[in-house]
């Protein structure tokens, strides 16, 4: 929760302070550290499995088509990129900016296994899982799996390393290089979708890592999240947030409305009821934290969707499923914000689930995504 409000108020500031003002840097670089924390603790949600996912039907091949650029542009030009694409290939439900990231952080360690540049290609391909000559089956002998390989030709992974890579923490990297997440993430996130990681690597040789992603049937594509940095859209429609705690509910709240947006605040679900009694017809989303004490956030939106079943609902928290003694669902067509979260996206999800974007967005939760 600290966190939101660092990363919201810190973010507002820094808007409003034009370049040459002094107090700007500071603006800044307290924005950058809480956005580090922000991402650290979406890295550390991500190895434990307990990061809340919003799955979708993915054509991976397209999805992997829109990375090509961002991959070029952050790889430097030592590095050649090469994109080659599986004919005919399945689909995947994952998260696909999870999925992207999970892309982006392989590439980037490709690229500095490669110090004096090189080739560096990404494959996509259909493949069937099956059993180990070891005996071990790490993927369902017989399933199906769409793979997304990342290969580079760098200087390969020691084998006193290789056990040791999706450690969190873990980096053999010099100090002020990196966190020691990436891969851990990496990780995590195939895991929690159903899904392996293999890693080949020859010390001196390069490495391969292989994502294999669960092979899904038909339905709504999204091909991807990411990709527009400027700044969101705001709107005028009326909000309603319901947020116990006073710091994070004063920094959305200000968020909102700095972006046109009408808010009724509400600190607990009951005012939330008799709010919704007096406004409903005006209210356009209702945005509540998960954890409150009395009525829940799932509580409030199952007696919100009761009264109106079209209801737009957000729910948001920053607690791991661990926090709840029940599987973690979410009432359907429902959007869900982890906590802590960044002010960009925040806005662009709100945006999106106002306008319809969403509308056949799921989500997994933490317990049913750790069987």
């Amino acid at each position: 929760m600290l966190l939101s409000v660092i990363v919201t108020e810190s973010g507002m500031l820094l808007s409003q302070l034009g370049a040459g003002v002094p107090e700007r840097e500071s603006a800044a670089a307290i924005n950058d550290a809480a956005a580090r924390g922000a991402a650290l603790t979406r890295h550390l949600l991500a190895f434990s499995r307990r990061q809340i996912l919003q799955p979708r039907i993915i054509d991976i091949n397209t999805l992997v088509t829109g990375l090509a650029h961002l991959l070029r542009r952050t790889l430097g030009e030592q590095v050649q990129p090469e994109i080659r694409l599986g004919a005919d290939l399945g689909r995947t439900r994952a998260d696909p900016g999870q999925l992207e990231q999970a892309i982006l952080n392989l590439a980037i360690n490709a690229r500095d296994a490669m110090p004096d540049g090189g080739a560096l290609r990404v494959e996509t391909a259909d493949v069937i899982g099956e059993r180990l000559e070891d005996g071990r089956c790490r993927r369902h002998a017989g399933e199906p799996y769409v793979a997304v390989r990342v290969v580079d030709a760098g200087s390969g992974i020691a084998a006193d390393v290789l056990p040791h890579i999706f450690e969190p923490f873990y980096t053999t990297k010099e100090a002020g290089r990196g966190t020691g997440l990436g891969l851990s993430m990496v990780y995590g996130f195939v895991k929690q979708s159903g899904g392996y990681v293999d890693v080949e690597s020859v010390p001196g040789g390069g490495t391969t890592i292989t994502l294999f992603l669960p092979a899904r049937g038909v339905g709504a594509v999204v091909t991807a999240v990411g990709g527009d940095a400027t700044a969101p859209p705001g709107g005028n429609e009326t909000i309603l947030l319901v947020e116990d705690d006073p710091a994070v509910r004063h920094a959305t709240c200000r968020l909102l409305e700095r972006y046109g947006y009408a808010v009724l605040v509400a600190e607990d679900g009951n005012e939330a009821l008799d709010i919704w009694g007096r406004s409903a017809e005006a209210i356009g989303l209702v945005l509540t934290d998960c954890i409150m004490p009395g009525m829940t956030g799932w509580a409030l939106a199952a007696r919100l969707r009761a009264l109106n079943p079209r209801i737009k609902l957000a729910l948001m928290s920053g607690y791991t499923g661990a926090h709840s003694h029940r599987q973690f669902e979410l009432p359907a067509d429902a959007l869900f914000i982890q906590k802590p979260f960044l002010a960009q996206t925040f806005l662009r999800l709100i945006r999106d689930k106002l306008d319809g974007v969403l509308e056949h967005d799921d989500t997994v939760g933490w317990e049913a995504a750790r069987t």
